[in-house]
């Protein structure tokens, strides 16, 4: 037979069931009227505690409150005569919440030979029925009670087929009420295997095989048993919830079963409650493990004090920096490891006063001596009240970072010096490679000026030496570009241009090797001038950098394509002046091996005389494309291709020279101006090469005027300073030859005398002299009043952004890069004759 402990098991057990499906007060009392126990909704709802509660006669609840006399009569004369009462409504005035309508429901247990148990619940329905009379007086009371969307409503007919769906059935399961009226059962949107489940179980309990589908789910409510049972949900969707489901089977007046009420609620909350309840006490565990690992794992020291600084946790790397176990170091002051105590209990302090410390170098002593300067950050923690708790510190040891910084700044140092010694020795290269140049192409210029006497073979001999020349002062060009344009040091010298000033200038300069080689060269251009706003140098250089590389890397009797055209704008789509090289009639005609552009060079238009119209309506871009039918470039090569020193004659020969350079120019260069670059090329079936450029839309400037030809000049006095001697005698016979008066001078101190003694027109001054350099020299010539007016002409090798500003810094009027051509230095002699004059 159970004892008192086991029937206060039992009821314990069906109160925690009841707690867990309502969340209305509820009281157990037993055959005496006294309450043996209530739920913590009747606490919470009544202000009461279970001491004041448990063990009293219910009238004595609250001081008396409960005396009430309905209560009574339920309890005492209804209760008694049958088992179970329902919507017992009792309104009453409770001192501490005030005026409330309770309805309450009491059941009777039987608990074997310990007596009867009244188990009375009651639900505050103050408010509902207060909303009763509202909606009653409106005649919507029915309606908001069956419509609620708190809860589903699902009402049947006796086959179970869905006659009734509210809006919270709606709400919850995705459905209307249309889609399931007169369709479906609950048993169809039920899980089918809890379904089969229930089934099984209930002919188990009642004795009775039922069948699974909507009779398992009504089977206890047909039979007139309150059955309330968790079920899973299956939405419209797919999803599926937890619910609580409540069954109640409608009858007639004749008793007759006329259909069924299922009233469920969402438990999802109620489940996620009860899953993260199992899991809490295996979470805690597990972060002290976490918690454990992370912080012995960690690579710095860490270490726990309370306020007072006493070490209350440490990892594996504070016991090393320390030399100390952790039960030696637990109980132990923080600043006894330290070799400046003071300061780490400052810190300490600091931390308690701010909050945090960051980057707090001590050094810390271990136990053999060893000592190592190490970074604290720490930070204060509290428990969860905000109770201070004490430090969390840790510290790393900064020696080898200190190294490594130290490390990177040598190296730093080590990268700019050698930056600084590679322009050095760019400007240097410069400088000794144009200083031979220069005399080269004064004694060719000289050369060119008997070409009434001179024979076949020195006429040949002379076309090698300037060509050869050229091609010399181009690498070195090329060289130093590529430098300035890898430091940033590049400034463009943009103007409005036309893209075929530009192609008429490349064409030119490349027309002697296409001629040499015999090419076919096909041009294409729009007719209407196509304005950029560009370094018109620059641009020019990209199109002759491709157009050699055509010219060089296609066998003897090749062709090569230049086609313009524009992209972007309604001027293509009109097809003005566009051509396909591969069907230009133009192009099938042309039987010269270099023929002249279609488009020839347009005169800049007034900006005054343009409309909206002239310019471009839409926005665009030039695109040029230069096709030939070479070598081609191998598939491994196309990636690299523009990248520097790349070249695709990787033969022992080099019969094709070069410094592999020009391609990755031609990208740079364009990138400058907004545009890009691509290639297309199979292996012996040629390349094309597309480059993109924005035009200019609007406001095209007026260019300014350049005369064509050289002036006559009236003579002059010059002085030529320079230290190589072939450069000197070279300038001298040609300005000689051109009815000029000219003394010369070898070093800088001399050049000065000989300007003093001279009292030149114009100076042209190296920069690289013996003795006193040229920017010394400038100085100096320019402290003498009677030299004010002289005209200081830089002529030098040196030819970067830097020199020319120091040379106008020194007092240089020009700045020539060497070797110079003769004609560029008559236009600033007869510049300086028109002041002279």
């Amino acid at each position: 037979m159970p004892d008192s402990n086991q029937l206060i098991d039992d009821i314990q057990n069906y109160a925690q069931n009841i707690v867990d499906t309502v969340r209305e007060p509820l009281l157990i009392l037993d055959a005496t009227l006294r309450v043996q126990s209530a739920n913590r909704a009747f606490y919470q709802k009544f202000h009461v505690s279970p001491a004041e509660t448990e063990g009293r006669l219910i009238y004595e609840l609250g001081n008396g409150q409960w005396d009430i006399p309905d209560l009574r009569t339920l309890l005492e004369d209804i209760v008694p005569k049958s088992s179970v009462f329902d919507d017992f409504e009792l309104e009453h005035t409770f001192p501490d919440i005030g005026r409330r309508v309770m309805l309450l429901n009491a059941r009777k247990l039987q608990a074997g030979q310990h007596g009867e148990l009244l188990v009375l619940a009651m639900e505050d329905v103050t408010a509902r029925r207060q909303a009763e009379e509202a909606l009653v007086k409106a005649g919507a009371l029915q309606s908001a009670i069956f419509n609620s969307a708190n809860f589903s409503s699902i009402a049947t007919d006796a086959k179970g087929v869905i006659q009734i769906f509210n809006v919270g059935a709606e709400r919850m399961l995705g459905y209307t009420a249309a889609e399931v009226m007169n369709t479906i059962t609950p048993a169809d949107i039920s899980d089918p295997l809890e379904v089969v489940a229930r089934a099984k179980s209930l002919s188990v309990e009642l004795n009775t095989p039922i069948t699974p589908g909507f009779e398992a789910l009504v089977f206890k409510a047909s039979r007139g048993i309150e059955d309330i049972y968790e079920l899973t949900y299956i939405r419209k969707d797919g999803s599926r919830f937890p619910a609580v489901v409540s069954v109640t089977a409608l009858r007639d007046d004749q008793n007759d079963i006329i259909g069924y009420l299922l009233i469920g609620t969402d438990n999802t909350a109620r489940k996620q409650v009860e899953a993260e309840r199992m899991l809490l006490d295996q979470r805690v565990r597990d972060q002290q493990f976490y918690t454990r690992s992370l912080i012995e794992s960690n690579i710095d020291a860490l270490m726990t004090t309370d306020p007072r600084g006493i070490i209350s946790d440490v990892n594996k790397q504070m016991e090393l920096l320390t030399g100390c176990t952790r039960d030696e170091l637990i109980g132990a002051p923080f600043k006894d490891y330290f070799t400046n105590p003071e300061r780490a209990e400052a810190g300490i302090k600091l931390v308690l006063a701010e909050g945090k410390v960051t980057d707090y170098e001590l050094t810390a002593r271990a136990r053999n001596g060893q000592e190592t300067v190490v970074s604290y950050n720490a930070t204060t923690f509290h428990d969860r009240d905000r109770k201070l708790q004490g430090v969390f510190a840790s510290a790393r040891d900064v020696t080898e970072r200190s190294r490594l910084e130290k490390q990177m700044q040598n190296q730093a140092a080590e990268l700019s010096d050698l930056h600084r010694r590679k322009d050095e020795f760019l400007a240097m290269l410069s400088h000794e490679l144009r200083s031979p140049l220069a005399p080269i192409a004064n004694a060719v210029q000289m050369l060119g000026l008997q070409r009434g006497t001179e024979s076949l073979v020195q006429r040949q001999s002379r076309a090698i030496i300037e060509r050869q020349m050229i091609q010399l002062q181009h690498l070195v060009d090329d060289l130093l570009e590529v430098s300035r344009i890898t430091t940033g040091m590049v400034q463009l010298r943009r103007i409005p241009v036309t893209v075929s000033d530009i192609i008429e200038g490349a064409i030119e300069t490349v027309r002697p090797l296409i001629e040499k080689r015999r090419h076919k060269f096909s041009v294409s251009m729009p007719s209407e001038p196509i304005w950029l706003h560009a370094d018109a140098a620059r641009l020019e250089q990209v199109v002759v950098n491709l157009l050699t590389n055509a010219a060089k890397y296609t066998d003897e009797a090749g062709h090569i394509w230049l086609t313009v055209e524009l992209e972007g704008s309604s001027s293509q789509e009109s097809g003005a002046g566009i051509q396909n090289p591969e069907s230009s009639n133009h192009l099938a005609q042309q039987s010269s091996p270099l023929a002249p552009p279609v488009a020839t060079c347009t005169p800049i238009p007034d900006p005054r005389l343009l409309t909206p119209d002239s310019c471009f309506p839409t926005p665009a871009v030039v695109v040029i494309r230069i096709r030939d039918t070479g070598v081609g470039i191998t598939a491994d090569l196309l990636p690299c291709i523009f990248d520097l020193f790349t070249q695709a004659d990787r033969s022992l020969d080099r019969s094709q020279g070069g410094l592999g350079i020009g391609l990755a120019l031609v990208q740079r260069l364009t990138e400058l101006h907004g545009g890009s670059v691509q290639v297309r090329s199979t292996l012996k079936q040629g390349s094309e090469f597309i480059v993109r450029l924005p035009i200019v839309q609007e406001g095209i400037s007026q260019l300014p005027v350049v005369e064509s030809g050289l002036p006559n000049v009236r003579p002059l006095r010059v002085l030529v300073v320079d230290d190589n001697v072939d450069t000197v005698l070279s300038f001298s016979m040609l300005l000689r030859a051109s009815g000029h008066d000219v003394q010369t001078a070898h070093d800088g101190l001399k050049a000065v005398q000989a300007a003093i003694d001279y009292r030149p027109d114009i100076v042209l001054l190296d920069i690289g002299l013996p003795g006193l350099n040229g920017y010394e020299v400038a100085k100096q010539i320019r402290q003498h009043p009677e030299l004010k007016h002289v005209v200081l002409v830089a002529l030098t090798g040196y030819g970067q952004d830097s020199d020319r500003q120091a040379s106008g810094q020194a007092g240089f009027t020009y700045h020539i890069v060497k070797p110079a051509r003769f004609e560029e230095l008559q236009k600033i002699l007869a510049t300086v004759a028109e002041q002279v004059a």
